[in-house]
């Protein structure tokens, strides 16, 4: 029984990761009606991004996080314009060319990846590292811990401070066509 416990525990915060990946992906498939697949290179590129300012400072990697999360943000808003032209226009298949373009954009992040860092696993110690909570003959790791707690509380507070108004307001959107203003619970224009 002590060891099923463990295993749930440890599945509840590996899958606690994998919630963040796949709210970046439903994220991005419910806002921009885009499959994107390279969800998983851009939380590669975002570790790496933590691994080498983490090695060029010398600091915690940990207080890092706020920097990697707004320099991919303004990432995603310099890409955003180019995603959203190839699918839209007067293309064939719009659907396939956002698959075609995000697809390619997952090439492209596991070459330079490979061609910078190589084939070599590369880690990196926190103050979390090696750290643990006992609950009796239960360990959690801090550091998954850590990461999950992160998980479930940053979705849900972007979910109970902003509305989709006050996003697009945020972000300066502005649906171009009727079926993006509909997603985006608007029936007119402005």
């Amino acid at each position: 029984m002590e060891l099923f416990l463990q295993m749930l525990i440890d599945g509840l915060l590996i899958g606690g990761l994998i919630i963040v990946v796949g709210i970046g992906f439903s994220l991005c498939f419910g806002v921009m009606h885009i499959v994107d697949f390279a969800v998983g290179e851009w939380v590669m590129l975002g570790a790496y991004t933590g691994f080498i300012l983490a090695r060029y400072f010398g600091h915690d990697p940990m207080i890092y996080l706020p920097l990697v999360f707004l320099i991919f943000c303004a990432l995603g808003w310099a890409i955003y314009p180019l995603i959203y032209r190839a699918v839209s226009g007067k293309r064939h298949n719009p659907v396939l060319m956002g698959l075609v373009f995000t697809f390619g954009l997952s090439i492209l992040a596991k070459g330079g990846a490979l061609s910078v860092w190589g084939y070599h696993i590369q880690s990196i110690t926190t103050w979390l590292s090696g750290k643990s909570l006992a609950l009796g003959p239960l360990t959690i790791p801090a550091l998954r811990f850590s990461g999950s707690c992160l998980a479930f509380s940053s979705p849900s507070s972007l979910c109970f401070s902003f509305t989709k108004q006050d996003l697009e307001l945020l972000f300066g959107l502005q649906p171009r066509t009727e079926k993006w203003r509909t997603s985006l619970g608007r029936t007119s224009e402005r």
